[in-house]
């Protein structure tokens, strides 16, 4: 349950991210951003088309990533750099509350999955690229709903209701790495996560699922490449 306090906590939360949203607020689209968002709005218009077909969704680039979910993302938002970068921010803005009460299911110190959190948010050293750079959004959308995953397989193992808790894992797990292959690294990281912070010893086939969204991935690229 969310009470006063963690509203206190959250509001903290937003400062950074809201001041930098309105520091960068007019950073315009450059380099791969004219040819992955703008190219392919300019696409669907030269085909008489309003999306880009499912086949095109699932090509496998030349220089060999695999990433329909970004693809999706950049059809469906408008080619502006304002919109994309309040989507981005946002999204990055969700995480960060998302990371705070995810740390939380573990019981740890409230002011651990505080400082935690407000580290995450302040990281820009290894953010600031994805968070500018319209393009790389990827890496900014699969931690959030890679995070959003990992609530589900805690409520998998925690709660009665565990074919709804391992279809949403599954369906979230298959976004983030579908997004940027990038999102591979949550599903390695999480078995070991839950293996050290979690109270109670899981069972094996629960750490075999965490390794779901990986197979998923390896196998649509094998067949793709294959094919």
């Amino acid at each position: 349950m969310i009470n006063k306090f963690d509203i206190k906590l959250l509001v903290l939360l937003s400062i950074f991210p809201i001041i930098f949203y309105f520091i960068t607020f007019n950073n315009y689209f450059y380099s791969d951003d004219y040819q992955l968002i703008i190219g392919i709005h300019l696409f669907n218009k030269i085909n008489d088309q309003y999306f880009i077909n499912f086949r095109d969704l699932l090509t496998l680039r030349s220089d060999g990533h695999f990433t329909p979910i970004m693809y999706y993302i950049n059809n469906i938002l408008p080619p502006n750099h304002k919109i994309f970068h309040t989507f981005i921010v946002f999204i990055f803005l969700i995480s960060t509350y998302l990371t705070y009460f995810f740390l939380k299911l573990f019981d740890f110190d409230r002011r651990y999955c505080f400082f935690s959190a407000l580290f995450f948010s302040l990281n820009i050293s290894l953010l600031i690229k994805p968070l500018v750079w319209n393009t790389f959004h990827s890496h900014i959308t699969n931690y959030f709903t890679a995070i959003i995953s990992f609530i589900f397989f805690y409520s998998l193992i925690r709660y009665k209701k565990k074919y709804i808790s391992i279809v949403f894992f599954i369906l979230f797990g298959s976004l983030t790495v579908f997004n940027s292959e990038s999102g591979l690294i949550y599903y390695v990281i999480l078995p070991f996560l839950f293996y050290f912070f979690f109270k109670k010893k899981l069972k094996v086939r629960y750490y075999v699922i965490t390794l779901i969204p990986i197979f998923l991935y390896l196998s649509a690229v094998f067949f793709i490449s294959f094919k």
